[in-house]
Parts: structure tokens; C-alpha cells; sequence
């Protein structure tokens, strides 16, 4: 009998174990397969169950020993796995959800302020053709980037976003290039007072860049002290009819992400279509 109660224990502090590891690692994939999770504790505990008859360490008229152990078995999930929380304590409703509620909560604020920037982009294409009518095709580098910051701020003023322009030299050849875009990239770690000791770490970002991609400026080695700064700041490639530039979007009010990085991108090049 104590051979069972052993096997039962070990199990049971075996699986809890894992779990919590898990839920620490993956904190969304845990509650994810969390119904997985439960149905796998019971299967095991039924195994178990089966075992300990079959090895005549336990009887099937003991029925005592079964229901002390389902009961166990039963306490274990409630306490571990569901984690209650008494919403209704006449009830005594438990639930395990505070962690979907908060996501799904995020996931729609999330979903309904990026359907407010695409309306907003939508907004200012149809105001574009408007805004060019009485505009003079730009004559030198300052005019052009004047002009190109007045129609992205069409965009960007809504959210408050900075836009900040970091030319560059085009040229034929594939080291120029890069080594005119490392030139412009210094002054936008400059500019944002962050800076890439990591050679290897910056490399990549040029190199990203070169292929004209858009990436969050992150930096790996004063990543806690910049956490604003992770969140807000994205720079993006992009290679004109006239002029070459990096565009940092910053905000110290709203998180910064892709969509706009997209959205500023693309007003770049219509800018480029009506006034190069």
C-alpha cells in the first residue's frame, strides 16, 4: 500500500513541477494548452489508478483508498492548475481566465487603435492629390526635405509621432553605399543617444537597412535604461527617385510599431511620385 502512495506522490510533485516550469517559460503557451495540461493530470492519475490494481496495490473494494485519492487528485487540480480566483464567494465561482481576459483585452486595443492608423493613412491619401496642387517641385536637397516632413507630419501629427530625416549619398557601388548608410546611422544613434558596441549587432542592422527593411531601434547593451526607447523608435530604408534616407519615427506617448513604419514608407514614395 505505501508503494502506491509513493508512485502517486512522486507523480503528482513531478507534474506540478513541470507545469510551474512551464508556466514561467511560456506564461501564453501555459494557459494556451492549459485544458491539455488538465486532461493529461487526469489520464495520468487514471493510469495510475489502473496500475496500482493491477499490481494489487490497491483493491477494487477499497474504495475508501480511490475516493482519498481522486479527492487528492481533484484538490491538486482546482489549487495548481486552475489557480481560483473567488469572483462570487457565496458561489464559490473559480475561474482561471484574469490572464485570457487581460490578453484579449490588449489584443483588442491593440486591433482597434491599428485600425484607427490604417483609417487615418486612408485619410491622407485622399487628401494627397489636394496637398500637392499648389506645391513647387523641390530645386534642392533642403526644399525636398521640407516638403517631404510637411506631407509625412499629414500622417504622423495625428499621433503625435517625430519624424526625423537622415540622408545618404546614393551610388552604384555596393561598398559606397553601405558605408554612406553606416555614416548616416551613426547620426541616428546620435540623435536617439544610443549606441551599438556590439560590432556584430550593428552589422546586421546595416545590413537590414540595406535591404530595405524597417526595424525598432533597440539597444542591446542598455536595454533596461532605454526601455521607452525600444518601444518608440523606428527607423526606416528607404531608397528614392532623387535621394537616399533613413526616417526615424519616435513618440513619447505612443507605441511606434510596423504599421506606421509601413504607412511612412509608403507616403515616401507617393511624395516621390507627384514631386520628383
Amino acid at each position: 500500500m505505501a508503494a502506491i502512495y509513493f508512485v502517486f506522490i512522486t507523480a503528482m510533485i513531478l507534474l506540478i513541477v513541470l507545469s510551474l516550469i512551464y508556466f514561467w517559460w511560456r506564461t501564453d503557451k501555459y494557459v494556451e494548452n492549459l485544458q491539455a495540461i488538465r486532461k493529461s493530470y487526469y489520464v495520468l492519475f487514471f493510469l495510475l489508478v489502473c496500475l496500482g490494481i493491477l499490481t494489487k496495490q490497491l483493491q477494487m473494494s477499497d474504495w475508501t483508498m480511490i475516493l482519498s485519492l481522486a479527492s487528492a487528485a481533484v484538490f491538486i487540480d482546482i489549487a495548481v492548475f486552475q489557480t481560483p480566483d473567488i469572483l462570487k464567494i457565496w458561489n464559490t465561482e473559480f475561474q482561471h481566465s484574469n490572464y485570457i481576459r487581460k490578453t484579449i483585452r490588449k489584443n483588442e486595443e491593440v486591433l482597434g487603435y491599428n485600425a484607427k492608423k490604417v483609417q487615418n493613412f486612408t485619410e491622407v491619401i485622399s487628401k494627397t492629390a489636394d496637398h500637392f496642387i499648389e506645391r513647387n517641385l523641390p530645386q534642392h536637397w533642403r526644399q525636398y526635405k521640407d516638403e517631404l516632413r510637411t506631407y509625412l507630419n499629414l500622417y504622423a501629427d495625428t499621433f503625435q509621432f517625430h519624424i526625423a530625416i537622415f540622408p545618404f549619398a546614393i551610388s552604384a557601388s555596393g561598398d559606397d553605399l553601405k558605408q554612406n548608410l553606416e555614416s548616416a546611422f551613426n547620426s541616428v544613434e546620435i540623435c536617439y543617444n544610443i549606441s551599438f558596441l556590439d560590432r556584430e549587432v550593428k552589422e546586421n542592422i546595416i545590413q537590414d537597412l540595406l535591404a530595405g527593411k524597417s526595424i525598432p531601434l533597440k539597444d542591446q547593451e542598455n536595454n533596461i535604461n532605454n526601455e521607452d526607447l525600444v518601444k518608440n523608435v523606428f527607423i526606416v530604408a528607404y531608397y528614392g527617385e532623387s535621394y537616399n534616407m533613413l526616417i526615424g519615427i519616435s513618440s513619447q506617448f505612443v507605441e511606434v510599431d510596423g504599421i506606421d513604419a509601413s504607412h511612412i514608407l509608403n507616403l515616401a514614395q507617393i511624395f516621390d511620385w507627384y514631386m520628383v
